[in-house]
């Protein structure tokens, strides 16, 4: 058996169960060895899983085209502020500048990001245009966006099993040697969002095996208002279906909506209602190195731990949409008929940016591929 890891010693410390939104929010934020936080390449941005903007510059060149759409309607304001949240080590920040929106000369863009590795990979965005701060602002902005690309699915969140007995929370202990079961009743369907098989890996089959640490599950009692919560958002839910209680993502959704004066908020994630999550199964993921992690209790800080969004949790948004419509709204395929003609006239000495131009016809088709990233959901708020 591996030695455990220094977070594991120091949650085996605790003297209470925790919640499984304590264990999450140590394994991804401990400021020392949490997942975003013992390697400056690891999860968000980084080298263990590929997001929309990973793939390419034209997602941010999309964006680039909501953004100035949003500044047009406000009336040209100036300043506009755009707040990313999750912004890791700027790489979307930086396909949105290299796009050249028309709200270029009056955007101020601020990047916030949690772990203090992942902003120290931001210099390559140095400019007085560009800010970068832990958290989300402390005051409000009369115009501007806030934009967030698969953060919500990492904000620590609870998660309830419905008994015999009602609804019940799902805690984590020390010194109980067992697998915490995310599959959902069984048999169930994968989501098919998983980002590794888009990379070729097949995920690993379920283990019912002993997990290599001490840790495991512990069942606790609910308080009855959210038992009600979890009977109102899972009407007719099976014994033994688990759903996951998003209250930080709600939080984080009001937090940025107060934010704007006047603006909109943009949310691309993946996941569904919390019924359909509670039916399908498999929403409850970890990654790590560009596959599918193990049991999320088994070596904490190690692997990154992501669920699907339960949309129907956050505050009602003005418009929902696959990611594939959101893109194909604002003019990737006009970006990418661009690119084609920039690679064409240049084809017979082609430069760096006529292969970037070329290469937007395989970005298109990845972002909007229907089985991945195509089928992910736009959340926008308008104010």
């Amino acid at each position: 058996m591996a030695s455990p890891t220094p977070l594991e010693l120091e949650l085996a410390q605790r003297q209470t169960a925790l919640g499984f939104d304590e264990w999450m929010e140590a394994a991804l934020y401990h400021p020392e060895f949490g997942f975003f936080e013992a390697s400056g390449e690891a999860g968000r941005r980084g080298k263990d899983f590929l997001t929309s903007p990973e793939v390419g510059p034209l997602f941010g060149a999309v964006l680039a085209r909501a953004i100035d759409a949003c500044w047009l309607r406000l009336g040209c304001p100036k300043p506009f502020v755009v707040v990313e949240g999750g912004a890791g080590v700027g790489t979307l920040a930086a396909s949105i500048f290299r796009a050249g929106p028309k709200c270029l000369d009056v955007l101020c863009y601020v990047l916030v990001e949690r772990s203090a590795k992942l902003r120290s990979q931001q210099e390559h965005l140095a400019g007085a245009a560009f800010s970068s701060l832990a958290d989300l602002p402390d005051t409000s902005f009369d115009s501007g966006m806030v934009i967030a690309n698969e953060l919500l699915d990492n904000l620590p969140f609870k998660i309830l099993e419905l008994t015999a007995g009602g609804w019940q929370e799902v805690g984590v202990q020390h010194e109980v040697v067992c697998m915490l079961d995310h599959s959902g009743p069984a048999p169930q369907k994968e989501s098919g969002l998983a980002l590794p098989e888009e990379n070729g890996h097949t995920p690993p089959e379920s283990q019912n095996t002993m997990a290599p640490t001490n840790f495991g599950e512990q069942l606790r009692p609910l308080d009855e208002a959210t038992q009600q919560l979890a009977d109102q958002l899972a009407p007719h839910a099976e014994i033994g279906t688990r759903i996951p209680l998003q209250s930080r993502a709600k939080q984080w959704v009001d937090q940025t909506l107060g934010l704007l004066g006047q603006g909109e908020v943009l949310i691309f994630d993946y996941g569904g209602t919390t019924a359909e999550l509670g039916r399908r199964g498999g929403w409850l993921r970890t990654y790590c190195q560009h596959q599918r992690g193990r049991d999320p209790l088994v070596k904490p800080g190690l692997q990154d731990i992501t669920s699907d969004v339960a949309f129907d949790q956050l505050p009602t948004p003005t418009r929902l949409q696959t990611q594939a419509q959101f893109l194909k709204f604002w003019g990737i395929e006009e970006l990418v008929e661009q690119g084609n003609q920039i690679w064409r006239a240049q084809a017979a000495a082609p430069t760096a940016e006529s292969l970037i131009a070329g290469s937007r016809g395989s970005e298109a088709k990845q972002l909007c591929n229907p089985e991945t990233f195509g089928n992910y959901k736009v959340a926008s708020w308008e104010i």
